[in-house]
Formats: structure tokens, C-alpha cells, sequence
């Protein structure tokens, strides 16, 4: 037998005798995931858009189109302490080629648990910010159509950093502290470093830090949680409304805000959120003020009724 048949044939018995020790073991890494399809139709009167007479296609019509999305996760328990967890999400309408540019990683962090009340994570995660949540899974109430409210942005980033997470067994109350590259730029989810090219308006060694406390209502009745995060500098202060400085700083970030879901009924989902926003003023490269502050204050109602119970 030449090594060509030689290598694959190998490759089978170690399959084959590795599944067949695998059977008698419960498997260390599991996958879940999910797939989201909507049907949406839109008609947009605020930008008053027209027919262009040029045209054979009438602008001004509303639209009626397809949208998908899909998650596929794999958590792998290491120890009975350790855990390790990928979250890859599919965008099926983010690249009209189809191609690899439609892959993101959203998560890719372990977690490491001291006992059963304090935990490590470090890696990259879906911050901690807001009521809505980013999947479509557990508790909160999936928001379909991100642009229906336009705050949204401000608790939708991934991040990197680390967290140390507190939650006792017998108690209501659970939170974390996070320190991350920061909550406020789309690239603090990057392994990039803080040169000029990532973000121009930060100092390098620039650094968000986060709070997050829960506390669960008797009777499975619902939570109420408490949240800050804090970035010293904002790499993108446009991305908040604002303006960038030319050479300049960012100003720093803060926003705190309190949200509650409430189930009345084991098919009826309630949810209420306030937040605060405040944006320092930047400076420009001579260490003006550019009077490019934000001050906003933001909320939400939501309501949801599950068909199925």
C-alpha cells in the first residue's frame, strides 16, 4: 500500500476508534443555533421619496422583500470549570457575492468558574448594554427591525475584554463588571491595536469599563436590571450623533439606564427601558473644545404575545 492509501485509511481507524470511545462519554462540545426569516414590508413617508419620471421604476412605492439570518454556536466544557464558546453568525443579504463576507464571529470567549457564585470570561462577546436582545433566544424579545428605533446602535457592539461575573446560588440578585476596549466604536470588537489608522481619536491605552446587576422578581414574574458603561475617550463620536474632531480627541461616553421585563401570563412578554447618554466634547488638535457634546435621554415600550405557548 503507497502512503496515499495509507494516510486516509489511518485517518478511518481513528475515526472509527475515536467515535467508539465518544459513545460511552457524554460529549464535551455541544452546538446550538438558529435561523430567523421575516417577511417585511416598508413604506417610508418621512423622507418623502418620489417617483423619478425618468425612470420606469416607481421610488416611491413601498417595498416587500425577504430578509434571513442565522446563528450556529459551539460550547466546549473543557473542565467541569472551564467552558469555551464560538458564536458565528451568517448574513445571507450582507454581500451581494454570497461570499465570505457574510460570516461574523459575534462571540469567542471562555469562561472560567471559581465556584458556583464568581466566574472569569475573557474573549470576545455581545456587550451587556440594553434591554433588546441580540438573539433571538432566551428571555428578551428579539427586535426584528433595527431601524425602527434609532438608539439602538449605541448597545449593539461587540467588544473585547474581560468579565467578572457574580451570581449566587440562592440569591436574586447576579451582576458582572467588564473592562473592555471599549462599548462606544464599531472596532472594539477587533484584535487591531489603537494606531491611528483604528482609531484617531483615542489614546492608545484607552479602556471601557461596565456594571451589570439583575435582580429576578418572585414567582418567575420578570427581572429588573441595572446597567453603566463608561469609555474614557470615544473612538467615533459620529457614530453616537455627534461630531469626530479633525486631529483631535473624542470626548468620553457614559451612559447608565435601567430596564424590567414582565410576564404577566407565561405568553405575554412585557418590557419598559430608560437610558441616559452623555458624550463629553472632544478637542481638537491644539486641545480646543469643539462644543460637540451630547446629552439624550432614550426609552422604550415593548410588548410581545407568543402564539405558542
Amino acid at each position: 500500500m503507497n502512503i496515499r492509501n495509507l494516510v486516509p485509511a489511518l485517518a478511518i481507524v481513528t475515526l472509527t476508534s475515536t467515535a467508539g470511545f465518544a459513545a460511552d462519554t457524554a460529549p464535551a462540545v455541544t452546538f446550538s443555533g438558529w435561523v430567523d426569516t421575516v417577511l417585511q414590508f416598508s413604506s417610508d413617508s418621512v423622507t418623502e421619496r418620489t417617483d423619478n419620471p425618468l425612470t420606469a421604476k416607481d421610488e416611491a412605492a413601498g417595498s416587500l422583500r425577504f430578509s434571513g439570518l442565522a446563528s450556529l454556536k459551539a460550547a466546549w466544557n473543557v473542565t467541569d470549570a472551564v467552558s469555551v464558546k464560538a458564536n458565528l453568525w451568517f448574513d445571507p443579504g450582507n454581500s451581494a457575492s454570497n461570499d465570505t463576507s457574510n460570516l461574523n464571529v459575534r462571540e469567542a470567549y471562555f469562561t472560567w468558574n471559581f465556584s458556583d457564585t464568581l466566574s472569569w470570561s475573557m474573549g470576545k462577546y455581545i456587550n451587556h448594554l440594553g434591554w433588546i436582545s441580540a438573539e433571538p433566544t432566551g428571555d428578551n424579545f428579539m427586535f426584528v427591525n433595527a431601524d425602527t428605533i434609532g438608539y439602538r446602535k449605541v448597545y449593539g457592539n461587540d467588544v473585547l475584554g474581560a468579565t467578572l461575573g457574580f451570581a449566587p446560588k440562592d440569591s436574586s440578585v447576579s451582576g458582572a463588571i467588564h473592562i473592555t476596549n471599549g462599548y462606544f466604536t464599531g472596532g472594539d470588537g477587533s484584535s487591531t491595536n489603537y494606531t491611528s489608522a483604528t482609531s484617531g481619536t483615542r489614546e492608545n491605552s484607552d479602556l471601557g469599563f461596565g456594571l451589570d446587576v439583575t435582580f429576578k422578581l418572585p414567582d418567575a414574574l420578570g427581572s429588573i436590571n441595572a446597567e453603566l458603561a463608561y469609555d474614557i475617550k470615544s473612538g467615533d463620536t459620529s457614530y453616537l450623533g455627534g461630531v469626530d474632531p479633525t486631529n483631535g480627541l473624542g470626548g468620553d461616553v457614559l451612559l447608565v439606564g435601567v430596564n424590567a421585563t414582565i410576564k404577566p401570563t407565561k405568553i405575554v412578554t412585557l418590557g419598559a427601558e430608560i437610558q441616559y447618554l452623555t458624550v463629553g466634547e472632544s478637542e481638537n488638535a491644539a486641545g480646543a473644545s469643539q462644543n460637540n457634546g451630547i446629552d439624550r435621554l432614550q426609552f422604550l415600550m415593548l410588548g410581545n404575545v407568543a402564539l405558542v405557548g
